[in-house]
């Protein structure tokens, strides 16, 4: 038998809500935890984080990681060096979890229960709504993509289609297709993230937080240039026109 936390994240500001509840085992790195956290979502760890409790701030960026560095009676720790077992102080306890300090992701993260139980690796339970895409730039955008999709008459249609794919249901993904995912990534018998690749790209993302740099940043900068979603979007009806739309795609997702 081994301990897991039952964790329930929560992305704010979200209406339908966007959950996602996950079985993490305790002895993982708070690092590993948000890896578990990043594939629930279907995202990419391409961004820095950072979770925040009371007097205590786990990250990865290296101002803001380090055993022993104290501000303003608040320590900071690096999610490589702190188990995600001692990030929680007790059973119902939020904190606070953002993704990506350009775009400001802010969720909810609680510890639901302590639970012991057969395996080793996470597992996802529970899945409400899609996420909105990684890169997009805020939850207006997410949305206005939405009513792209749903409604073929807006010029922007097509583009979301392929943003989003042909077979988009925004309801999520299955918890077992998560679940399945996850243990992709932290199975023994998977080789680590850019083991084929050139040394310059096995430094990116997933598999060392401690190796952000100037050029990964860089990068990412690049990446996100190429990708920039047009501002339109930011400019379709997000009132009732909005809920209709999004009404539509629910019944086609439960379909």
């Amino acid at each position: 038998m081994a301990e897991f936390l039952r964790v329930k994240l929560s992305l704010k500001h979200t209406d339908p809500p966007i959950v996602r509840v996950l079985d993490v085992p305790a002895d993982y790195s708070v690092y590993e935890l948000h890896l578990s956290l990043q594939v629930s979502l279907g995202w990419n760890d391409h961004e820095p984080f950072e979770m925040v409790r009371s007097k205590l701030t786990v990250g990865v960026e290296p101002s803001y990681a380090g055993a022993g560095i104290v501000h303003d009676g608040h320590a900071y720790r690096h999610a490589d060096e702190l188990e995600a077992k001692d990030l929680f102080q007790m059973v119902g306890q939020q904190i606070s979890y953002t993704y990506d300090f350009s775009r400001l992701w802010e969720f909810d993260l609680t510890l639901v229960e302590r639970i012991e139980k057969d395996g080793e690796l996470p597992i996802c339970l529970e899945v409400q709504e899609a996420a909105p895409l990684e890169d997009v730039d805020d939850l207006d955008t997410y949305y206005g993509i939405l009513i792209a999709y749903a409604d073929p008459s807006i010029a922007l249609h097509g583009l979301a289609v392929n943003l989003l794919g042909e077979d988009f249901d925004i309801s999520g993904p299955r918890p077992e297709d998560v679940t399945e995912h996850l243990g992709l990534l932290f199975s023994d018998e998977v080789e680590p993230h850019g083991t084929d690749q050139d040394e310059a790209d096995a430094d990116y993302g997933w598999w060392d937080p401690s190796k952000y740099d100037d050029g990964m940043r860089l990068r990412v900068l690049q990446d996100d240039i190429e990708r920039q979603i047009p501002r339109d979007l930011n400019n379709l009806d997000t009132g009732a026109k909005q809920k209709t739309l999004l009404d539509i795609l629910r019944g086609k997702g439960s379909s």
